[in-house]
């Protein structure tokens, strides 16, 4: 839709009072279009528009306009501009090449990233409390060595004495 032709949609909108809105009573227009699309459910469009808008200034055009043909809806369309975001002008070969499998691609590999993250996370985490288990084990140990020398060099300081 072009700006030239936004007067003309808002002349075919519908009106509760049967006003006919044109461009000389604007608040009218402005009625009209609130009563004909609901705002509240244009969010999840303008969502999608700004993701086509993210893809096309990231990898251009003709990266958007193949976005489009492959998706299949708005999540589809996000996917494809943090593809856009991270391959940038690389974007419209991999959508040639692999179509609906890079969006694909693109959910696995975040997936196999978190998984990734996790599993040294908690690797990281086993070994922190092994080596902690260690460190109190000898600790204890010494402790005890400490304690045992020091009952034997009491007990030596009595044999001498008596």
């Amino acid at each position: 839709m072009t700006l030239k032709s936004v007067p003309s949609v808002l002349l075919r909108l519908p009106l509760r009072l049967e006003k006919v809105a044109s461009l000389t009573e604007p608040a009218v227009a402005v009625r009209a279009a609130r009563d004909a699309v609901k705002v509240e459910k244009t969010h999840s469009l303008m969502r999608a528009i700004g993701d086509v808008g993210r893809v096309q200034s990231k990898a251009g055009t003709q990266a958007a306009l193949d976005a489009l043909k492959i998706a299949q809806g708005p999540r589809d369309l996000s996917r494809m501009a943090r593809l856009a975001e991270a391959k940038g002008t690389r974007t419209r070969a991999i959508l040639r090449t692999l179509g609906r499998g890079a969006i694909f691609l693109t959910t696995s590999a975040f997936t196999l990233f978190s998984w990734l993250f996790t599993a040294v996370m908690t690797v990281l985490g086993f070994f922190a409390a092994v080596k902690r288990a260690t460190e109190r084990a000898t600790e204890r140990y010494c402790e005890r060595r400490r304690a045992r020398r020091a009952l034997q060099s009491v007990r030596l300081a009595e044999a001498t004495a008596s």
